[in-house]
């Protein structure tokens, strides 16, 4: 059987990314059609501010930081690298990509300010669209479930430390609803496209190797 040539993941993903993160982008851009819906779900997350909640939310945050996710794909590389998985291997490597080319440019394309109905708990320099700590949550968790329950998909765990990490970053003050929920379809997005294109194509090309084989042992 013949491997999925690494582009197949790696090119689906990230087009299926990008295509979800622009068009939410140019709709918020456009329209602002989230905004009272950003407000009002940033409000209530505020509303639940305490020094102990701060505490904790600043802790869940710090699960989509570079710090954690880098050193967590490079294990995750490395895991898949000694199970000798190269599929796995060229999805983890197209999320990194995906992340990387997804958060700044995009950041910069769209030039969103952050929230300013309250004080943020957090600083941030660059622009708030997308969230870039949910993005790398979304991309790079789930490669690193997979690498440590030996599946080759993501399993439902892994949505709870998105999701709070996505919750943590509106709670801070560093992102609106709107910015985390984009994130989340691209992530999904990427994930969708990348595994269907594994799933998808290596049954044909099973097929064409158990072709081949035939015509071969044929003519011997």
């Amino acid at each position: 059987m013949v491997e999925i040539p690494s582009f197949f993941p790696l090119f689906a993903g990230l087009a299926a990314g990008a295509t979800v993160l622009f068009l939410n982008g140019a709709l918020l851009a456009a329209l602002d059609w989230a905004a009272p819906l950003d407000r009002s779900l940033s409000l209530y997350l505020y509303s639940w501010r305490s020094p102990g909640w701060d505490a904790v939310m600043g802790a869940i945050t710090w699960l989509g930081s570079a710090q954690i996710l880098l050193p967590a794909a490079l294990a995750a590389a490395v895991v898949f690298y000694l199970r000798k998985q190269p599929q796995q291997l060229s999805l983890l490597f197209a999320a990194l990509l995906t992340w990387g080319l997804l958060n700044h440019p995009v950041k910069s394309f769209f030039e969103r300010a952050r929230p300013d109905v309250a004080a943020a708990l957090v600083y941030e320099p660059t622009a708030s669209f997308p969230s870039g700590h949910t993005l790398g949550a979304a991309l790079i968790l789930p490669a690193l479930f997979m690498a440590l329950t030996g599946r080759s998909r993501p399993p439902a765990v892994t949505l709870l430390p998105i999701l709070l990490v996505g919750i943590s970053r509106i709670y801070l003050g560093a992102h609106w609803p709107s910015d985390v929920w984009a994130s989340l379809l691209a992530a999904l997005a990427f994930w969708l496209a990348a595994l269907g294109v594994k799933r998808d194509t290596a049954p044909i090309d099973m097929a064409k190797d158990q072709k081949s084989g035939g015509a071969h042992h044929e003519t011997l």
